[in-house]
């Protein structure tokens, strides 16, 4: 068999909004057998680890029976949701952040939501279901009323009102609760164990996920807050609250305490699913855990703003003694603290499947090329790069960075119309648009098929910024599929395939 020798292979997975890798992927990774030898593709994780990764996993658009145009369709982040939402202010990053799992509030009037206006004491308790609260509890609050702790550690639902005389601030109305969890200490109306309350509106308390991961707060899109207390039905509110405790909008499963793909000796982690980066890393240890002894795998996070980063090179881990361990363990360190370059970090895995000189992404004078050092052992080997993503792309130009200098990604343009005649002429493949800084002119976002509704890029935000995203990704995938990795050589390619990516919630 002639050695490092093969085209590049690409299959790209964009992450969705599922809980776990539910079907045996393994015929994605094929081999090939040479008599009693099976020569393992080479297979490499690009994970997503933007910041966007922190991101809560969103209620299902096609709602839980997962049939589109049904009564129960969930969030849709294409739709800007109406009305008005107060308390979740975040300046104009687009999303509030929280770092603790709590009840929280709004109180709707009309497509209004508002924090609480007034509060009252919890002066008195007869067990936990009875309360007696204050003179402005007495005024404002009925049966039927939800009350919340303000410090969201319980809430519950008026079951019976029953005034008290006389009136005054510790003597105001006692509370039959029903629907009630956690527990409401006694307190004053001046701390956080009162009662959250507003007059002539309705209470809907959600209890929303914020364990830190990694020392990140958990992230939640302004719009998807407004669809949760403004256009949710109370049962999508529910399944919302069920998921912050399960990892599920199922209200039926109630599972808890479920190992992780992703353990290993010492460390006995739990399946968690409630961001986005969470769910990545478990599908990354379940595909490494299933396919270990039919590839060999690598693995990629971005480089922080520019392209990717090495976290842990191909192995063959079924033939080292801790490679698989490795392989989780350098996974679960993974966190979401960059931007988002996808295309760049693409090229960084081109590059690491087939390095050239110096600098060496793709030489553009290929006179000039050097025999380069391969990590492909085989040219009959099939590789692979499996992109785990929520897809938005950010600093993404092959602009900033003098590792792209001199390479055919720094030095031409995508290629966007045909004919064409060689990679000088550009590269990827022709989206059929003009081009300006990256991004499609004649764009039409609530119609194109291609990237609909600027899901492949970000651009301008509410401050001004510009992020710099672009819609190369499919470009960087389509010249690796059709390259020929060792082009200064006469050796058979194989059979080129690509699949593009898909961009969903």
């Amino acid at each position: 068999m002639r050695n490092k020798r093969k085209v590049v292979i690409l299959a790209l997975l964009v992450f969705i909004t599922v809980f776990m890798l539910q079907s045996d992927d393994k015929e994605l990774f094929m081999g090939e057998n040479f008599g009693n030898a099976l020569v393992k593709p080479n297979v490499i994780i690009l994970m997503d680890s933007s910041g966007s990764m922190n991101t809560i996993v969103f209620y299902p658009k096609i709602g839980l029976d997962g049939i589109e145009g049904n009564a129960d369709d969930g969030y849709d982040s294409y739709i800007n949701y109406e009305g008005t939402m107060e308390g979740f202010d975040s300046g104009d990053i687009g999303y509030w952040s929280t770092d603790s799992t709590r009840w929280y509030a709004r109180w709707i009037s009309g497509t209004n939501a508002y924090e609480d206006n007034s509060w009252t004491g919890v002066y008195n308790k007869d067990g936990e279901d009875r309360l007696l609260c204050g003179s402005t509890g007495q005024a404002n609050l009925e049966v039927g009323d939800w009350i919340i702790n303000r410090n969201g550690t319980a809430v519950a639902q008026i079951k019976t009102k029953t005034d008290c005389t006389p009136v005054a601030s510790e003597c105001g109305a006692w509370l039959e609760l029903e629907n009630r969890v956690g527990t409401f200490p006694l307190g004053s109306s001046g701390d956080d164990n009162c009662l959250e309350i507003r007059s002539g509106a309705e209470c809907r308390p959600v209890l929303l996920y914020g364990t830190l991961d990694h020392d990140h707060p958990v992230r939640y899109d302004h719009n998807y807050l407004k669809w949760i207390y403004l256009h949710a039905t109370p049962a999508q509110r529910e399944a919302v609250t069920h998921f912050s405790t399960y990892g599920t909008f199922d209200v039926t499963d109630f599972s808890v305490d479920i190992p992780s793909p992703c353990v290993t000796p010492g460390h006995d982690r739990i399946l968690t699913r409630f961001t986005r980066i969470q769910v990545i890393r478990e599908v990354a240890c379940k595909i490494a855990e299933e396919a270990l002894e039919i590839v060999q795998l690598g693995l990629f996070r971005f480089d922080q703003s520019f392209g990717g980063y090495l976290q842990e090179g191909l192995v063959d881990a079924s033939e080292v003694a801790s490679g698989l361990v490795d392989y989780k363990n350098k996974v679960y360190t993974i966190e979401g603290d960059a931007m988002t370059p996808l295309a760049e970090a693409l090229a960084d895995v081109w590059y690491y499947y087939r390095p050239g000189n110096n600098p060496a992404y793709w030489p553009v004078n290929m006179d000039t090329a050097t025999t380069p050092v391969s990590n492909i052992d085989y040219y009959c080997q099939n590789n692979y790069a499996i992109i785990l993503t929520d897809g938005e792309s950010t600093m993404d130009e092959f602009s900033g960075d003098t590792r792209f200098d001199d390479s055919v990604f720094k030095a031409y343009n995508p290629k966007r119309n045909e004919p064409w005649n060689d990679w000088s002429d550009g590269w990827g493949d022709p989206d059929n648009n003009d081009v300006t800084e990256g991004m499609p002119t004649d764009y039409d976002p609530a119609n194109s098929i291609y990237c609909p509704n600027w899901t492949c890029w970000k651009r301008e935000i509410s401050d001004g910024n510009d992020l710099h995203g672009t819609d190369y990704l499919d470009d960087v995938a389509y010249f690796m599929a059709n390259s020929d990795l060792f082009p200064e050589e006469s050796l058979p390619l194989g059979e080129s395939k690509t699949v593009y990516p898909l961009y969903t919630d």
